[in-house]
């Protein structure tokens, strides 16, 4: 039980918790009757963390994910300074743990943040392949256009300066599921509708 104490007290000083006492220990004629691990274990998880789901889905930090849905935080719930939910900031960052548990969810899977980039555009950018066939297999629109009226595929065949060997050879691999998925640039797009 001790450690079990000294682990809650970390967490609180930590502030990945917030626990009322009352709730932890109860007062009775002068003596502490402690509550079971079980009980403080499931308090806590009813708390949604002091990081925002949007910081714990770009940081990758899973257990905090599944505390703010289980606690009740909107999954699609838009960070006001760029218009981004918690599946943008997964996609771009790549982290396939956290793109399923959202997307399990019901995270939006089309959300456009305020350039109208969605997480497909934004994975497609990064050349994260197998977050890109996720989005794909679980409905994302492939074709959606941006703010700069760039494609999925557009983003993925752009070269920058600071990408890597490997990135650019996952950017191609990228660009040919796309292709294969029906992904067009918006030049193709275009000459659809004449």
């Amino acid at each position: 039980m001790k450690y079990i104490l000294i682990t809650i007290t970390t967490l609180l000083s930590a502030g990945c918790i917030e626990i009322p006492k009352k709730e932890l220990i109860k007062y009775e004629e002068a003596k502490f009757i402690k509550s079971p691990p079980r009980i403080v274990a499931e308090i806590a998880l009813r708390k949604a963390p002091k990081a925002s789901i949007h910081r714990s889905a770009r940081q990758g930090e899973i257990q905090y994910i599944i505390q703010h849905i289980n606690s009740g935080t909107d999954v699609n719930e838009i960070n006001d300074s760029n218009g981004q939910i918690a599946l943008h900031y997964a996609a771009i960052h790549n982290h396939k743990e956290i793109i399923k548990i959202l997307i399990d969810s019901g995270s939006n899977i089309d959300a456009k943040d305020n350039l109208y980039m969605t997480p497909l555009h934004l994975a497609a950018l990064g050349g994260h392949k197998k977050i890109v066939k996720m989005l794909i297999n679980s409905g994302a629109l492939i074709n959606l256009i941006n703010l700069h009226g760039q494609t999925p595929i557009d983003l993925a065949i752009k070269q920058f300066e600071i990408d890597s060997q490997k990135t650019k050879s996952f950017k191609k691999e990228t660009v040919h599921l796309l292709r294969q998925k029906g992904g067009k640039t918006s030049e193709e797009l275009k000459e659809e509708q004449i």
